[in-house]
């Protein structure tokens, strides 16, 4: 092997080693930042206010409910109802003064029945929980294309003795 063909291998070697090494710290910031490591499923609360129904039929709008919700895969929904009539978020019935309960399963979007709403449903979005592999696609990502881009700045910046002219 030439000397010129080594040095710009360990030049990729090196370039690779800082670019999977800075990955693997903006992936895995991002991951603890947005995550975290105790990835264990959460419980949301949803509260419908008294007066919810005399204000949807009154033509209000109930601001104080969301018209849209996400959540990870394995969290659960809590909806509390302190109307004085019962009121029905999908699948689940909520009594006055009771409360639900919903788990999101699986990852997908869902438009429900929900009679707290003035349009009388409510979108769900259930995103997929991340994993290792999911998390080593990220570094792989991003240190594959910055350390071979890194190495041909580095060759155009100060080239290799034999590869002058």
């Amino acid at each position: 092997m030439s000397t010129t063909a080594r040095s710009l291998g360990l030049r990729l070697l090196l370039c690779l080693v800082i670019a999977f090494g800075a990955g693997l710290v903006v992936n895995e910031t991002a991951y603890l930042l947005t995550s975290g490591p105790d990835q264990e499923p959460r419980e949301y609360v949803l509260e419908i206010p008294a007066g919810t129904a005399e204000r949807l039929e009154a033509g209000q709008v109930v601001t104080s409910l969301p018209g849209n919700l996400t959540f990870v895969e394995g969290d659960v929904l809590v909806v509390k109802n302190h109307d004085t009539i019962g009121h029905q978020l999908g699948p689940i019935w909520v009594p006055p003064g009771a409360e639900g309960r919903m788990t999101m399963d699986r990852p997908m979007e869902y438009t429900v029945a929900c009679s707290f709403q003035a349009d009388n449903r409510l979108g769900l979005k259930v995103e997929p929980r991340v994993n290792t592999q999911d998390r080593l696609f990220g570094v792989l990502s991003f240190g594959l294309p910055s350390g071979v881009l890194g190495w041909l700045f580095s060759i155009i910046l100060k080239p290799v003795k034999g590869m002058e002219g």
